[in-house]
C-alpha cells in the first residue's frame, strides 16, 4: 500500500485491526485475540493471514453495506450483493 493511500475504518474495525496486528506481530496469541473479538481461533488465524497478504484494507468488512446503513424495504433491493449471479433458483415444485 502506497503512503498516500487511505482507507476508512470504523472504530470497531480499527480495534479489530489492532488486535489482529498484535497476533501478526507475535505479541498476542490467537486464542486470546479470539476471546477479545468474540471470534473463533480459526477466524482470528484467517484474519491474521488476510492482514499479512492484503494489509489493513483486507480487514475492512465486506464493503457491501456501510456500517451506518439503514436497511428497510425501500433500499434493501438496491444493494448489489457480490455473489448475485452465483445463485440458482430452484425451479422444481415444492413437495408437501
Amino acid at each position: 500500500m502506497a503512503a498516500t493511500d487511505r482507507i476508512t475504518m470504523t472504530m470497531r474495525e480499527l480495534d479489530r485491526f489492532k488486535v489482529i496486528q498484535s497476533v501478526v506481530d507475535g505479541q498476542l496469541k490467537p486464542w486470546r485475540a479470539a476471546e477479545r473479538l468474540l471470534l473463533t481461533t480459526r477466524q482470528v488465524r484467517r484474519l491474521a493471514a488476510r492482514l499479512r497478504e492484503q494489509g489493513p484494507p483486507g480487514l475492512n468488512l465486506n464493503g457491501v453495506v456501510p456500517d451506518n446503513a439503514r436497511l428497510d424495504a425501500q433500499n434493501l433491493p438496491k444493494i448489489r450483493m457480490p455473489n448475485r449471479n452465483g445463485f440458482v433458483s430452484n425451479l422444481q415444485p415444492t413437495v408437501r
